[in-house]
């Protein structure tokens, strides 16, 4: 089931990009409960946050993607101790 919502959000995301920002639809937003870290035999990297209603979404991050993801979660935690948000 989780491949296939994968799918179309990976589907959604190519149709989103080529609407105007003012067209998109609101989103509902999933969310997570819990967050870790996986590795598979590989040693590929993972995020794997569980969400409401107790599953798991696994995303496979590309080293590349890891500083994107640190600075990206910077700004998220500069935001949320920021008290206007």
């Amino acid at each position: 089931m989780l491949a296939t919502i994968a799918a179309l959000a990976s589907h959604l995301g190519q149709v989103m990009a080529s609407l105007p920002e003012e067209e998109w639809p609101n989103f509902q937003v999933l969310k997570t409960t819990t967050m870790g870290l996986a590795m598979n035999a590989a040693d590929e990297l993972a995020l794997a946050p569980e969400v409401e209603g107790g599953g798991q979404l696994t995303l496979g991050l590309a080293k590349g993607d890891l500083a994107v993801l640190r600075d990206e979660m910077d700004e998220a935690m500069r935001i949320a101790g920021d008290a206007r948000h």
